[in-house]
């Protein structure tokens, strides 16, 4: 059995595929798969930096509110509406944070995939060649 930390390494570091003479009968036999791999889904960083944005200044606003006017504002507000907006603000930080560490591990991704489909046409290639060859 794997331990947690191997497991860990293997999702954020090893994506060793072994291509084996079956992949190569495969992708010869429908070529259009093989593009495939390598299509990237466009995804916003600029998406994750407003949000985490916003979220860092909802946090920073009601711990700003909750310190300036603790003898001002009724209790309902600073218990229960300013703790609700803390919240919200360490969820949109949070959220903002998990999705830059996918679009981090998709981008591995598609870069190992664009040197899988290389090495898969390069020996496809090679044995074409090798084949004509009298």
């Amino acid at each position: 059995m794997k331990s947690i930390g191997n497991y860990i390494y293997e999702i954020t570091f090893a994506s060793d595929q072994k291509i084996t003479e079956e992949l190569l009968d495969y992708y010869e036999k429908n070529p259009a798969e093989l593009d495939l791999i390598i299509e990237e889904e466009d995804f916003q960083l600029g998406f994750l930096m407003v949000f985490f944005i916003i979220g860092f200044l909802v946090m920073l606003a009601t711990k700003s509110l909750q310190l300036f006017s603790q003898d001002q504002l009724p209790d309902f507000v600073t218990v229960v509406v300013l703790e609700i907006l803390l919240e919200i603000g360490k969820a949109l930080l949070g959220g903002t944070i998990v999705a830059y560490f996918i679009e981090f591990l998709r981008h591995k991704q598609f870069t190992h995939n664009k040197a899988f489909r290389a090495e898969i046409k390069r020996r496809i290639e090679e044995r074409a060649k090798s084949s004509n060859q009298p």
